[in-house]
């Protein structure tokens, strides 16, 4: 059978102080990862985990879990806690092996991390900031890439149809916000860009590509790399002239 253990992550200052408490199997407990927070408290006042209690009984090591919370006050809600180095989202009895949190309590800790934000502003710019160069890191980018990928691959088509369908009703006529203008990630709905295909065809022979494109561009009032990749059919895929 398998063994749990319950820890507390502790600092390693000259004071030292404990910033999160978890339960977990032998891989679990040897990772260090947790969130980003966690990783931001481990850089910057170092990392000690002690295990205090293991057991084969899982609801034993989850009942204690919750306890130890509660005394070293990690739960970044807790009005005694430290909120620069809480870090635990939850309080605790929640990991149990194979859960899965429910949409209400998906939007509690989203809710939870965005007050925490709120409350402490330098820590939010930090998070901001080592975001930042994470997404500029390519093996990282290409990490996220081809998890993505390969998720929509199992996903259904029915439901990737859906999901088309409903980005296309919901944004209709507009460009990324993220992006902006030069984005090809154009939220157009499927009628106008067939129309756009239409046009590329009929005045693609009298004139340069590049000068279509600018054209287009300025006719339906998109961005130069969304006319480009709509007629080169690397996006918008699922639309047929």
């Amino acid at each position: 059978m398998s063994v749990f253990h319950t820890y507390v992550d502790w600092t390693t200052e000259e004071v030292p102080r404990p910033f999160y408490v978890g339960k977990g199997n032998e891989y679990r407990t040897r990772n260090p990862e947790r969130n980003q927070k966690h990783k931001h408290v481990r850089n910057k006042f170092g990392h000690r985990r002690e295990i205090i209690f293991s057991s084969q009984d899982e609801r034993e090591c989850l009942k204690l879990e919750i306890q130890l919370i509660q005394e070293h006050h990690t739960f970044y809600l807790d009005d005694c806690a430290d909120k620069d180095i809480a870090c635990n989202f939850t309080k605790g009895g929640d990991g149990a092996t194979g859960w899965v949190p429910t949409d209400s309590q998906r939007k509690n800790i989203s809710d939870g991390i965005k007050k925490a934000h709120s409350d402490n502003p330098e820590y939010a710019k930090e998070i901001a900031r080592l975001a930042k160069i994470r997404m500029n890191d390519p093996e990282f980018v290409a990490k996220v890439s081809n998890a993505i990928k390969d998720a929509f691959k199992k996903m259904p088509k029915e439901k990737l149809q859906e999901m088309r369908n409903k980005s296309s009703l919901k944004n209709k006529g507009r460009i990324s916000p993220q992006r902006g203008e030069r984005s090809w990630r154009t939220t157009l709905d499927d009628e106008l860009v067939r129309q756009i295909r239409r046009d590329y065809l009929q005045i693609r022979e009298n004139y340069k590509k590049v000068e279509v494109v600018k054209n287009l561009a300025e006719k339906y009032q998109q961005g130069y790399n969304a006319i480009f990749k709509i007629i080169s059919g690397a996006t918008w895929k699922h639309v047929e002239v």
